[in-house]
């Protein structure tokens, strides 16, 4: 981890995963709560194929159909730690560029969200 590098703030709320530095005004990304998998191998053809698809991108028109939709966190609970986990990184990774290794990251998540969710969330930092 670089000290010299700027904290990561990362808000985990139902609707989106909001993201941004913590010198930021604002986040600077928004992430819709949504993780999207292929409903079929090979479904995807002529699109960029991939394991998962996460926020906007599952909200494409040529995509939506073809993909099961799921929500990683719902009425403020995190019900599916490992499709938050691989959103997440998606956000570091792709959306960022960064790696989170290198980065402080102040994790905020969900009131209602139980112990156990809490303790994976940890986990997965």
């Amino acid at each position: 981890m670089d000290d010299d590098n700027e904290p990561i703030i990362m808000d985990i709320g139902t609707a989106y995963l909001k993201v941004g530095f913590a010198n930021d005004d604002n986040p600077k990304h928004y992430i819709p709560m949504l993780v999207g998998i292929p409903k079929a191998p090979g479904i995807m053809v002529g699109m960029d194929e991939k394991k998962a698809y996460f926020g906007e991108e599952v909200l494409h028109k040529t995509k939506k159909p073809n993909l099961n939709i799921s929500y990683p966190v719902q009425e403020g609970l995190v019900m599916e730690p490992d499709l938050l986990q691989d959103l997440m990184d998606d956000v570091f990774q792709q959306t960022m560029g960064i790696s989170p290794d290198e980065y402080k990251v102040m994790l905020t998540e969900p009131p209602n969200n139980p112990k156990e969710n809490r303790e994976k969330l940890v986990e997965m930092m």
